[in-house]
């Protein structure tokens, strides 16, 4: 990127010229994205983090995406884009807005799209070691007690290459360790039933494996969304919970067990 950071002899903060632009899902998608980029706008000023959303039904409205990213475009002072999540379209958006300016750096936070096509436009790309992930969601689970591990999914995140990559790491484990692996089908919060009926069901199909399986039963959901009513179900359910999607003590757990941080979430609510 064009132009050296700079750094204020009263501050240990440096301060690159222009703006960054930081697009996340809707703060009924992905909270902790939505949040955590909230807070970084106001520590640094909201005429220098713009914080922009995905639609919440993005996977349908792919011309949304690359609409956002070439609105964002047009402000010249933008010069870097940070993607969390890059979500469908996002390499097809990148790719028109590089035709007009080369001077963004562009950030792919967890890429939906297939690794060749993200790293073909994405000057970064970063994501979480979803392979090792697989195996030690296993053995952690078999630490709390596990006998049998529960993967849910939809079609749409089976069709991410790492996602389908960790399920099939996460089912070999399961068989190398000697514990069941139960392949169950959710739905899809983005589709048409939405959020709740999704939430819904989650709920009801809980407690359902519990009386099959038993309370040794760990859970796993690949969506950030659904992962408070997944928490939720398993507490209630005296059940196995051994991470959530994103490895994060925020992701999920304050909302689901009612927890508040007055240190570094002290102005964070969930």
């Amino acid at each position: 990127m064009n132009g050296q950071l700079s750094s204020d002899k009263n501050s240990d903060d440096q301060v690159l010229p222009g703006k960054i632009a930081v697009i996340t899902d809707h703060s009924s998608i992905n909270e902790d994205d939505y949040h955590s980029t909230d807070r970084l706008a106001a520590k640094y000023g909201g005429d220098k983090i713009i914080h922009v959303t995905w639609p919440k039904d993005f996977m349908p409205r792919q011309d949304k995406v690359i609409d956002i990213v070439t609105e964002l475009a047009a402000d010249r002072e933008i010069r870097a884009l940070i993607f969390n999540q890059a979500v469908p379209g996002t390499s097809i958006a990148v790719s028109k807005l590089k035709k007009s300016r080369d001077d963004i750096f562009t950030i792919y936070c967890s890429p939906h799209e297939l690794a060749p096509e993200s790293a073909s436009q994405a000057n970064l790309l970063l994501r979480p070691n979803e392979t090792d992930m697989g195996r030690a969601m296993v053995k952690q689970a078999i630490k709390q007690g596990a006998k049998v591990f529960v993967h849910y999914s939809f079609p749409r995140h089976m069709a991410i290459a790492a996602l389908a990559s960790r399920h099939e790491i996460i089912r070999d484990t399961c068989a190398a360790e000697g514990i069941r692996f139960v392949d169950s089908v959710a739905l899809d919060p983005t589709e048409e039933a939405g959020f709740s009926r999704a939430q819904q069901f989650i709920q009801e199909d809980v407690p359902k494996l519990v009386a099959q399986y038993g309370e040794d039963t760990a859970f796993f959901i690949t969506n950030c969304h659904l992962q408070i009513s997944l928490i939720k179900a398993v507490v209630d359910n005296h059940a196995i919970f051994p991470q959530p999607c994103c490895p994060s003590p925020y992701h999920g757990f304050p909302e689901a067990l009612g927890i508040k941080s007055d240190k570094c979430l002290a102005d964070l609510h969930y």
